[in-house]
């Protein structure tokens, strides 16, 4: 990562071995940004083969972990920078977990999106990402969308906790276009009474348009009452739900077409 950190190639393709990575036995932590025009970076888990090869890959991302410290993030990634016209930040095929994540500001998977640029999540599961602090702290994850095209998808969230939010934070500002589909949200919990969404809260500034579809958020924090799965701010409106499934809802989307609530029946927990 550090070297494609320090790159000006405009393609770099980064195969991960499965197993468990702990940030912790790491020089530095697990970061990866697209600063170039016209940089393709990919980074993608569960990768194997004779030899240390990567010529065979298993599309399970419980297969591929990628483990935060106190100070550290699971993982940073995204396009970097005003500059990056063109750039595309990719990363698919990986489990994030932080029991114990302790840094304000921050998340267990802590992504941007600038410029002209384009960030892809995908196949994620977030698990266990727990920020202890009682300030400025969230738990699975926190996008930062300016400007930029943010698309994350096929992601499961269980079984996390956070100050302001357990499960996803997404603000999309200065024009940006954020799109978050298939996405599960459950059992992550806002620790704070001041919180007002406990699953997923999405912000939008300054002409910024974010698409949730075909996604469920649903069994987060119950309790205080004010403390809703899903939360809706911001100046400008530009939310809309396609066929969203949710617990409770705390603001108003621009458009909500066919919405439903109540036990989505899943197999079992987080299944």
């Amino acid at each position: 990562m550090d070297e494609a950190n320090a790159s000006t190639d405009t393609n770099f393709i980064i195969r991960v071995r499965t197993g468990t990575y702990d940030a912790a036995q790491a020089v530095a932590k697990f970061e990866l940004g697209a600063s170039e025009p016209d940089q393709v970076i990919e980074l993608s888990g569960g990768w194997s083969g004779s030899g240390n090869t990567c010529q065979s890959r298993s599309l399970n991302p419980s297969l591929t972990v990628l483990q935060g410290t106190p100070s550290r993030s699971a993982l940073t990634f995204g396009t970097r920078t005003t500059t990056n016209q063109g750039s595309v930040a990719y990363v698919n095929g990986f489990t994030l977990r932080n029991p114990l994540f302790s840094e304000s500001g921050a998340a267990c998977l802590d992504g941007f999106a600038r410029g002209a640029g384009e960030t892809r999540v995908e196949r994620l599961h977030l698990r266990q990402c727990v920020a202890s602090l009682n300030q400025d702290t969230y738990g699975a994850a926190r996008f930062h969308n300016n400007g930029a095209r943010l698309t994350v998808r096929d992601v499961n969230v269980h079984d996390n906790s956070g100050h302001m939010i357990g499960g996803i934070f997404a603000i999309t500002t200065q024009g940006g276009v954020t799109a978050l589909s298939q996405i599960s949200i459950t059992q992550s919990l806002a620790t704070s009474e001041q919180a007002t969404g406990s699953g997923l809260f999405l912000q939008n500034y300054s002409g910024g348009t974010t698409h949730l579809s075909n996604s469920v958020v649903w069994d987060n924090d119950a309790a205080p009452a004010a403390v809703s799965d899903i939360a809706v701010s911001g100046n400008n409106g530009n939310v809309h739900f396609t066929r969203a499934h949710y617990g409770s809802l705390n603001g108003t989307p621009t458009s909500n077409n066919t919405p439903s609530t109540g036990d989505p029946g899943f197999v079992a927990s987080g299944d």
